[in-house]
This record gives C-alpha cells, sequence and structure tokens, in this order.
C-alpha cells in the first residue's frame, strides 16, 4: 500500500516533471522568451537547445518512481546552472523582479528538488555539475556545439 509520504513524493515529482518537460520544450522549441533570456544572459543558443533536452530528459526521469534519484540529479544539475548564470550574468539588479522573479522560482525548484532527493548524495553531485558546467560553455568543443546547432 502507498504511505501518504510516498503519495505526496509522486504528486511533486510529477508535477516537478511537467515543469521541467514544459521548460525544455520551450528551449528546443527556441521561443521568444526562452531566446530573449539566453541572449540576456549572453550564452549561446546551442546551450539553449542542450539544456531543453536535459530538462525534457529529467522531466520524464521525474515521473518514473524508480528512475527519479536520476531526475532529482538532472534537477539538481539545473538549479546549479541557473544559480551561477544568474548570479554572474545578469544585469537586472539583485533588487528588480528581473532577477528576484528567476531566483526565486529557481529556489522553489532546488528546495521541491532536495524534498524529492533519496539522499545528499544525488543532490550535492547534481548542483555541482550545473555549477561547474556552466564555466565550460565556451570551452565545448564545436563537435558537441554542432549537435545542438
Amino acid at each position: 500500500a502507498m504511505t501518504a509520504l510516498n503519495y505526496a513524493r509522486l504528486v511533486a515529482s510529477t508535477g516537478m516533471g511537467l515543469v521541467y518537460g514544459k521548460l525544455g520544450w520551450d528551449k528546443i522549441q527556441g521561443t521568444d522568451f526562452e531566446r530573449r533570456g539566453y541572449q540576456r544572459l549572453e550564452l549561446p543558443l546551442w546551450f539553449m537547445r542542450f539544456n531543453g533536452m536535459w530538462q525534457l530528459s529529467t522531466g520524464v526521469l521525474l515521473c518514473i518512481p524508480p528512475l527519479r534519484p536520476l531526475g532529482v540529479f538532472g534537477s539538481a544539475a539545473s538549479v546549479g546552472g541557473v544559480t551561477v548564470a544568474l548570479l554572474e550574468r545578469e544585469t537586472a539588479p539583485v533588487d528588480s523582479p528581473g532577477f528576484q522573479i528567476p531566483m526565486g522560482i529557481n529556489a522553489a525548484l532546488g528546495l521541491v528538488t532536495l524534498a524529492l532527493s533519496p539522499g545528499f548524495a544525488p543532490m550535492a553531485a547534481g548542483l555541482a555539475a550545473g555549477s561547474v558546467g556552466l564555466y565550460q560553455v565556451e570551452a565545448t568543443p564545436q563537435a558537441v556545439r554542432d549537435l545542438f546547432a
């Protein structure tokens, strides 16, 4: 029988999966909103499509209970990367809605991810991967960039 806690995790992970699915799909499609955000942060459009595929995959993993730890890793990596991007690249003042709204949404995703994490390791590894990964964008080999062009 499913306990109340397991049911809550299932609902939360499915909801997060749908959110990540939508975020990822919008990046893959290159919506104006996503495109403007990446241009404002001076991130290349191939990286937007890469992140879209990452987030779409994360969404699927979060919706499948046995694969949820991989989804937690994917979500944590997204949270880490977005945090670094906003802190290092966002031109909006820290006290403006242009900074506070995306950072607040990112923090909420991070808290739900932490609640879904089966332990410290997937969350910590994901945050580290996303944070370090953002610094490697410019060093990415052309062959990899071409995959997402």
